[in-house]
């Protein structure tokens, strides 16, 4: 995921380019549409590429140890959807500051800050104040929940029963709200 950010971080801030821009508004083509193809487009790469990279590493495993667990592919479709949501925050920074590096810093602070939320029982029990216990549970459920997903996957994987799919629809409803926004303040900016 870091070097997937890392890898598309610049191609969003590019349009925004003086040149670029203008030329692209200049078309008969929606807003909305410019952003979004730009998003899916980089989706769409990186989901080539982890189908590829996942779906290689699972044939090379199973000719070489003939063991064919189809489970282990689900874990494309969660890397896939762990980095659309983490695109929406580049898209966001993009949009607000057209920079790259900042869209990168900023993707990946927030999923440095989400794998330590993830611990919120521990951080519970070990902080004094309800105070900071609150921001860590503010933090938990309002950041996208990229540690918890890699549990879902794990378990996937191995078979077991999943019990708990909120880290999941609430790390969709993150991406789509943080894109939502970034549609919003593309739209009402001008150039």
């Amino acid at each position: 995921l870091f070097l997937a950010v890392f890898a598309s971080s610049g191609l969003i801030p590019t349009i925004f380019e003086p040149g670029r821009i203008e030329l692209l508004l200049s078309k008969p083509v929606g807003r909305h549409h410019i952003l979004l193809g730009r998003y899916l487009g980089n989706v769409l790469v990186i989901a080539f590429n982890m189908l590829y990279l996942v779906v290689s590493v699972w044939l090379i495993l199973g000719i070489k140890t003939d063991i064919w667990t189809y489970q282990f592919l689900y874990s494309t479709g969660l890397t896939i959807f762990v980095f659309a949501v983490l695109l929406t925050i580049v898209v966001l920074i993009a949009v607000l500051w057209e920079s790259a590096v900042l869209a990168t810093m900023v993707t990946f602070g927030v999923m440095i800050i989400g794998l330590i939320v993830a611990q919120k029982s521990l951080l519970e029990r070990l902080l004094t104040s309800e105070w900071s216990r609150n921001v860590v549970r503010v933090l938990y459920y309002a950041l996208p929940k990229v540690m918890d997903i890699g549990g879902i996957g794990r378990k996937l994987t191995m078979g077991i029963p999943v019990d708990d799919w909120m880290p999941l629809w609430s790390t969709a409803l993150f991406g789509v709200a943080v894109l939502g926004i970034s549609l919003v303040l593309f739209a009402r900016r001008n150039y």
